[in-house]
């Protein structure tokens, strides 16, 4: 009796049509899309914290320790209200902060965070852009997930694109149905 039954449950699993198996297809791969956004924007909010707390440091901490120095060696120099003043000030906040290792340390990770966020802003255009997709023909589809950049360190990215092939090899030329599309995009 149970082999009837669970030939029975294989019997109706392998009866699932083309639409089913193409919705299903396209269910995975928006999934799969959702979460390397999901990781992306996880990743530049915590770069866009790293800049902003370096920004804070620099500006509570180290400026109030290392601004008066630098204008008394600029003052020794310049009378405060030329411009060469001005500049002979930068330039020795930028000699201390250089010699200063928390200065020095917050201004490399502030640049580091705004590489990282202008990679990540870059990746995301794409990351959505191809997400978006899922929800037109798959033709299109596959273009937008081979429009991304490689990215190793985010293994979301592999498998959204594994599921991109599964969605254009059921849904050749077929578009999701709207309902397909908006109970997608609530997950």
């Amino acid at each position: 009796m149970v082999v009837l039954f669970g030939l029975g449950l294989a019997l109706a699993g392998g009866c699932e049509s083309a639409e089913q198996k193409c919705a299903a297809a396209r269910g995975a791969a928006l999934g799969e899309w959702n979460g390397y956004v999901q990781a992306l924007e996880q990743a530049r909010d915590k770069a866009l914290a790293t800049q902003k707390s370096a920004a804070v440091q620099l500006r509570e901490d180290v400026d109030k320790r290392l601004l008066p120095i630098a204008q008394l060696r600029a003052d020794t120099r310049y009378p405060r209200s030329s411009e060469a003043w001005l500049r002979a000030s930068k330039s020795a906040y930028n000699e201390l902060c250089t010699a200063d290792a928390t200065c020095s340390a917050q201004k490399r990770d502030s640049f580091e965070a705004g590489v990282a966020l202008d990679d990540l802003d870059e990746r995301l255009a794409l990351a959505r852009a191809a997400r978006d997709a899922m929800r037109g023909d798959s033709q299109a589809a596959s273009q937008a997930s081979a429009a991304t950049i490689l990215h190793p360190e985010y293994p979301q990215l592999k498998q959204a694109q594994a599921r991109v092939s599964e969605l254009r090899e059921r849904c050749p030329g077929q578009t999701a149905a709207r309902d397909e599309t908006v109970s997608s995009v609530r997950r």
